[in-house]
């Protein structure tokens, strides 16, 4: 177990280097812009460092929430598990089981009394979303710095709206009504998201498969909208398989890997 003079030594040199980093690379950016020229990957490494500068002094919830940094690994893990989906390659798991941590701090933060859990909630997905959209959608700054912030983090916090909305009608209408939300509430942030004035679709989840026309013939019929289905039916699936410690290990796992079988054996079968 690590020391608290050690944990302070670990938190400040991440926070030195990350800024410093940061202001050299906003400072490289803005003498490019100057020059006409195109950032390329620079802005992903700016905010990434300014990230974790921020990461490195949270100190987010009440000082007796002993199970804090439970919460930060599984925001950084959901973060990293939905930037990965959207990359390149067969990442598919990544991408299925990506909103299961989110799943797991709606439900510690649900333990908490008071208005520490509502709080917790959206602070917590925020970064995980955050994250996501920073390692997705970094690019954008390329055209204008400040939009491309913007975009990030009012996206970020629309998904982290969704999330707590999800956690209040868990938390006053029961689990099954709740979890049963968590699914339509996220399906319908992703419909308007499509069709209002300020309409982002880069980040439908369904959309982290689109390099890979083999595993998605059944767009055809469902849409995008049915990977985002796909997705976060997977991801309820595998929290409810974690968390059921009465049942054998193999018997709990047994509907999530149908549900992440049978849409990819149909697709074959189609393509």
């Amino acid at each position: 177990m690590l020391q608290p003079l050690t944990i302070q030594i670990i938190r400040w040199t991440i926070v030195i280097i990350g800024i410093s980093f940061f202001a050299y690379s906003l400072d490289e950016l803005l003498a490019l812009q100057e020059q006409s020229i195109l950032w390329g990957w620079r802005p992903l490494w700016c905010f990434l460092a300014l990230f974790a500068s921020i990461i490195a002094l949270w100190k987010g919830g009440p000082k007796k929430l002993q199970y804090q940094w439970k919460l930060m690994l599984a925001a950084l893990i959901s973060g990293i598990s939905l930037a990965l989906g959207f990359m390149p390659g067969l990442l598919v798991p990544a991408m299925l089981l990506g909103l299961t941590p989110i799943l797991y701090i709606e439900k510690l933060a649900n333990e908490m009394p008071g208005p520490y859990n509502r709080r917790l909630v959206f602070q917590y997905s925020y970064i995980a979303f955050v994250l996501w959209n920073i390692c997705t959608t970094w690019w954008i700054s390329n055209t204008h710095l400040m939009s491309g912030i913007l975009a990030i983090l009012m996206n970020a916090a629309l998904m982290a709206l969704a999330v707590l909305g999800f956690h209040y009608i868990k938390r006053y209408f029961g689990n099954k009504l709740g979890y049963a939300s968590f699914i339509t509430i996220w399906l319908s942030y992703e419909f308007i998201h499509h069709r209002w004035d300020i309409a982002y679709p880069w980040l439908t989840l369904g959309n982290s498969f689109g390099h890979l026309p083999w595993l998605i013939q059944w767009y055809e019929y469902t849409g995008v909208l049915g990977g985002s289905l796909w997705i976060l039916s997977c991801s309820l699936l595998c929290f409810f398989a974690l968390n059921a410690k009465d049942k054998p290990l193999l018997t709990r796992f047994v509907s999530l890997a149908i549900t992440m079988l049978v849409p990819i054996i149909i697709s074959l079968g189609l393509y």
